[in-house]
């Protein structure tokens, strides 16, 4: 998963943050059903505002994207 500033930002911008299972952020529930959870850290969500994420899926040397979007961080 990639959490970034905005849509046009690259992934490898100073403010992106890349979340994956090897890193431990992403636990995958169930693989026949394609669910997995994410521990995204506070230091990634300390500012209020939009941002934008990307989760993708990687079998062997193929990396395709499953799920996009905006992301809302709203301090409560």
């Amino acid at each position: 998963m990639v959490l970034k500033p905005s849509e046009a930002a690259e992934d490898d911008d100073p403010d992106a943050v890349t979340l994956s299972t090897g890193t431990g952020e992403i636990t995958i529930t169930s693989a026949a059903q394609g669910a997995y959870s994410v521990a995204i850290p506070d230091t990634a969500l300390t500012d209020a505002g939009n941002r934008w994420y990307r989760v993708d899926a990687v079998a062997g040397s193929s990396r395709k994207t499953i799920i996009y979007g905006p992301l809302k961080v709203r301090d409560l």
